[in-house]
């Protein structure tokens, strides 16, 4: 019995993190799948990161207005009072909202929904590796991306230990814009690292996101300094038209590379945002021929990859 409570009682201390979502996948080559645990909470609200990642890893509820029938049945069954159809539709007082998902279970129509799903990772890996056996086979390896996983540190610490376990390779993404302390602990599980930087210039960075650059260029040469073999550090720059996709911006990115996490990253990883692509722009083979060319001039020593979008798939 003292056995069972003592389980009890750690399977409670296990730490939570807030997920969005668990994605499959396909790999470039053969038939493996890169699983997406896709987290909640980013710092860096930019346009080619998805509106649900930001501000807070808390769960948030959202509603979608096309689907609304306005019956008001979730009103009546929230214990906070957090919700009032209004000429302007349904408002969330999401101050008094605790995300406890009445409302959501209640809604006939699914207009309202829940942002982020509290979990444990043993509970989230059970679900990804041990209900679907079809799936969880062909899994190549399991990529943490989405929210800043230095803002849900000891989940993502549990997490990786636990995909290191299973034997599959971890990849972990992050901005760099969290506390030392808080990414320290994910720094030796990961086959693989990739740091966003945006841009080392620190005025045009905080004109793309709304932040200095500072904490972030602090912390990606501590962390190039810390990870050892065989974990790889690569580094991913976006490329936006006029702003970090010129020459000056691109020498300077690398020529800092150069200088400051070298020889302990292993590639330096240029994209194209998926969601401006869709929307504004694409880059011509010329044009990638002169970016690559002003990347190589800058005296980055190792590899440089280029990508058509924000997941990574080469050309």
């Amino acid at each position: 019995m003292n056995q069972d409570k003592n389980h009890s009682f750690d399977m409670m201390q296990a730490p939570q993190g807030t997920v969005l979502s668990v994605d499959h996948l396909p790999l470039l080559k053969g038939e493996k799948i890169d699983t997406h645990i896709v987290l909640k909470g980013h710092p860096l609200p930019v346009l080619w990161r998805n509106s649900s990642l930001h501000h807070t890893t808390a769960p948030e509820l959202t509603w979608k207005p096309d689907n609304c029938l306005y019956c008001q049945q979730c009103g009546e069954v929230c214990p906070k009072g957090c919700l009032h159809i209004t000429d302007d539709g349904l408002q969330i007082d999401h101050e008094k909202c605790d995300a406890c998902g009445d409302c959501v279970k209640e809604c006939p129509s699914m207009s309202l929904q829940m942002l982020g799903n509290r979990t444990t990772a043993g509970d989230l890996l059970h679900k990804t590796l041990k209900q679907n056996y079809s799936t969880a086979e062909k899994i190549g390896q399991i990529t943490i991306t989405g929210g800043e996983p230095g803002l849900q540190s000891a989940f993502c610490a549990d997490l990786l230990f636990q995909i290191e376990a299973a034997g599959i390779p971890a990849i972990l993404d992050t901005s760099g814009l969290a506390p030392y302390g808080h990414l320290l602990p994910l720094l030796s599980r990961p086959a693989q690292i990739r740091y966003e930087l945006i841009s080392i210039n620190n005025q045009l960075h905080t004109h793309l996101t709304g932040y200095g650059n500072s904490l972030i260029l602090e912390n990606l040469e501590k962390v190039s300094q810390e990870i050892h073999s065989p974990t790889e550090l690569i580094i991913r720059t976006p490329l936006i038209p006029d702003k970090t996709a010129i020459e000056t911006e691109i020498y300077q990115t690398g020529k800092w590379l150069a200088e400051h996490v070298m020889p302990n990253c292993h590639g330096w990883e240029l994209f194209e945002p998926k969601i401006i692509c869709d929307e504004i722009f694409t880059f011509s083979d010329k044009d990638w021929a002169q970016i690559l060319g002003w990347a190589k001039d800058s005296g980055f020593p190792t590899e440089i990859i280029y990508c058509i979008d924000s997941s990574g798939l080469q050309h």
